[in-house]
């Protein structure tokens, strides 16, 4: 999910066709405020193999509004269309895909509007209610949702003190009807989560306005969430979002932890001195949960072969 207005010119041109470029393997492209007029001048960022999976919502006068978004599947992806429609005119896309054919999963991409005039705040937070209300979201079974919000939902999402929460409301009764899950909210009070910078002639603020959330029924199959720095392409940085499912992994044995371990004394000394050395200090966020996991299973199975006890490990091969 990107931000990335416009074409540019010179050195940001450059920089957004290598962003472009530089993202082709991902399975689908969600960008906000493209500025575009048609549907062959939004999918000219794209190879031509591209062009028939590019799906929009454009403005009608880009000259003055900024906004039109699109969702894009790779052709090669086991991503597969079936079918899309818009919420307002350059504001909101919406596309429902079967990944590999047995999952059906319905990806969402918004560009709310930005600004604090009251008519701003009030044409905002409509939307985010029609979001909520929309048919297809309601009943997606798993739901990716994200892109440039242009608000935020807790004061800590800004380090500006000042930041408008007149969409907070709004925002989070679309979270708790559509039971959407925000990873940030379980990170460590210290990750930098921020997307923009902005500044006047005292101050550099940062914010988080770009977000990506999905619904309770996906979370089993997500990966990590995790952000890209923005270049010169954008005043925004990159969200991207990996999901998995257990056709992902080749069958093999899978280890599980010998419970009599936790009556080892010597077990327990040992394990919590190599802990506080590896992890006490890091802060396990879904993307350093699978790297956890597995310095547990190599400790565990490391330490049981030097010691002598009568604990066995179990395996068994899944299906």
């Amino acid at each position: 999910f990107k931000n990335i207005p416009g074409k540019g010119k010179g050195e940001s041109f450059d920089a957004k066709k290598n962003w472009f470029s530089n993202n082709l393997h991902c399975d689908f492209i969600c960008c906000q405020e493209t500025k575009t007029r048609t549907h062959d001048e939004t999918s000219a960022w794209f190879p031509l193999s591209w062009k028939e999976n590019v799906f929009c919502s454009l403005n009608d006068n880009v000259d003055t509004a900024q906004g039109g978004v699109l969702i894009a599947i790779n052709p090669k992806s086991k991503l597969k269309y079936i079918s899309h429609e818009s919420i307002g005119k350059g504001r909101v896309i919406i596309v429902k895909a079967k990944w590999r054919g047995v999952m059906d999963i319905t990806i969402v991409n918004v560009y709310l509007h930005s600004g604090e005039t009251v008519p701003i705040i009030n044409a905002r937070n409509k939307l985010i209610q029609d979001i909520k209300n929309n048919h297809t979201i309601k009943k997606a079974k798993h739901l990716i949702i994200g892109g440039d919000w242009n608000s935020i939902r807790h004061e800590s999402d800004s380090t500006n003190p000042r930041h408008s929460l007149k969409s907070k409301q709004d925002l989070e009764e679309l979270e708790d009807n559509l039971d959407l899950y925000d990873h940030v909210a379980y990170y460590d009070e210290d990750t930098n989560c921020y997307t923009r910078i902005s500044s006047n002639s005292d101050n550099i603020y940062m914010t988080r306005l770009d977000r990506i959330m999905i619904n309770r029924k996906t979370l089993k199959f997500l990966n990590t969430i995790w952000k890209e720095d923005a270049g010169k392409e954008s005043d925004h940085d990159t969200i991207k979002i990996q999901i998995v499912n257990k056709t992902d992994y080749p069958a093999k044995a899978q280890w599980y932890f010998p419970n009599a371990l936790l009556d080892d004394p010597k077990f327990i000394k040992d394990f919590t001195e190599a802990w506080n050395i590896e992890w006490n200090s890091t802060s396990i966020d879904n993307s350093k949960w699978e790297q956890c996991k597995n310095w547990i299973r190599t400790f565990t199975v490391d330490w049981t072969k030097k010691n002598t006890n009568n604990t066995t490990c179990l395996l068994y091969t899944s299906d």
